[in-house]
């Protein structure tokens, strides 16, 4: 027996892969959670939902958090970039190093939550405690429908002495590369602070494993400029060289600091990039060359980052995107706000490899979706519906999230209960 059938009554939503603004639309969940009718009539369901003076938009995917770090927010803001998030010994990792299990499984819960009440359907997890941050995780985001695409990374962040590294012969040791497979047998990827903390041979490893398990991988690249400067030192070619040519990965982060080279590599090679702009602004890293991988045919998606910068919130996350790319251009033509929404849903959704369930409204999709109230305060009167959606709209404008057929946020409020304190 299935859920509660929803529609979705004379809304104006945001349809397809094209994005186009359509009124009047009546979208059918059915017991599976999937939308299995868009049309112009009424559809009986057993919850119908007024949506005059609404306007529906996709879920969000969120490509790139690490949720992990939530219960040290705002922790060390103002420190230099290595210091507060390196490993082994910058200070989040410190901090989670000693934090209890039951703090830490309350923070991720917490965060999750949020993301829900948010409007975020999936969220790409980077764990950074090995094992024991896989399994902390799924004890918190149990019987929560937000979809996590959990990311393992092994305990011992660094593996290697600082001899070996320049060395760069070296295989993964015997218990790095079993906590590995046991990461995998849990976990939906693998994931790397950085290409710089292992060998080229141990790159190819990790390779080797997670495609003989079936798994993700995905790797921090060009954050900083010492990240490009470390592995051009030690071994002549890019951390993103590296990655790419070792590691083979199915997205790659940041970007940031990327030259040309890199930039027509990934290209070449099509691989997705998750930029987390408002992350790197905050540690002072700068903002990614969006207009020149645009230009090359990268896919961009993007992501929120650590919980303990930035709260998880892609309608913050894109309205900084939008503004701050016509400021780092001087050109207001650029973004169109139209590419700055698909790189919070469609993209992150295909770098993700959720993109036949997730990412737009279409029939044989996920139900999975946000309304927004066109009439509220701070959006009426919405002249340009993707403009407002963009560059004013907040989850104060949200009416409903229906995620995967399931109404978690109402006018009553979030449906699951809070916390104890």
């Amino acid at each position: 027996m299935g859920q509660a059938t929803v529609t979705i009554r004379e809304v104006c939503a945001v349809e397809g892969t094209a994005f186009e603004v359509k009124r009047g639309r009546y979208i059918y969940i059915g017991p599976r959670g999937v939308i299995e009718e868009i049309g112009e009539k009424p559809i009986p369901a057993d919850i119908v939902i007024d949506g005059r003076g609404l306007i529906a938009i996709p879920a969000f995917v969120n490509a790139h958090a690490h949720i992990e770090d939530a219960i040290a927010k705002d922790a060390g803001l103002g420190l230099p970039f290595e210091q507060l998030v390196l490993p082994p010994d910058g200070l989040k990792h410190r901090i989670l190093r000693s934090a209890p299990d039951d703090e830490l499984i309350r923070g991720m819960r917490e965060a999750l939550m949020y993301m829900a009440y948010a409007g975020i359907a999936a969220v790409a997890d980077y764990r950074t405690s090995g094992l024991r941050g896989v399994e902390l995780g799924e004890k918190a985001f149990s019987n929560l429908d937000v979809r996590v695409i959990t990311f393992g990374r092994f305990t011992r962040n660094v593996p290697f002495t600082e001899e070996e590294l320049r060395e760069n012969r070296a295989k993964l040791p015997k218990d790095v590369r079993a906590e590995i497979v046991e990461i995998l047998k849990r976990a939906d990827g693998f994931c790397l602070s950085s290409v710089n903390d292992v060998t080229d041979p141990a790159l190819e490893e990790i390779y080797e494993v997670t495609e003989a398990m079936g798994k993700l991988r995905s790797v921090h690249a060009a954050e900083s400029e010492g990240y490009v400067r470390v592995s051009l030192s030690r071994t002549g070619k890019s951390d993103v060289e590296r990655a790419v040519e070792c590691l083979k990965p199915h997205f790659l982060v940041h970007m940031t600091h990327a030259c040309p080279s890199d930039i027509k590599l990934v290209a070449e090679k099509g691989i997705p990039v998750v930029c987390c702009p408002r992350a790197n602004g905050l540690l002072g890293n700068g903002f990614p060359p969006l207009r020149e991988m645009l230009e090359a045919g990268v896919l961009i998606a993007l992501g929120t980052d650590n919980v303990f910068l930035n709260s998880p919130d892609m309608f913050r996350e894109m309205e900084y995107v939008f503004k701050a790319a016509k400021a780092f251009y001087k050109d207001t033509t650029f973004l169109d706000p139209k590419m700055v929404l698909r790189m919070a849903t469609i993209n992150g959704a295909r770098a993700l490899g959720l993109d036949e369930e997730l990412g737009t409204i279409e029939e044989g999709k996920k139900g999975s979706l946000v309304l927004l109230d066109m009439r509220s305060l701070n959006l009426w009167p919405m002249r340009d519906p993707i403009s407002s959606i963009v560059n004013r709209a907040t989850v104060a404008d949200i009416r409903y999230v229906i995620l995967e057929g399931r109404i978690v946020r109402s006018p009553e409020g979030l449906a699951y209960p809070s916390p104890s304190a």
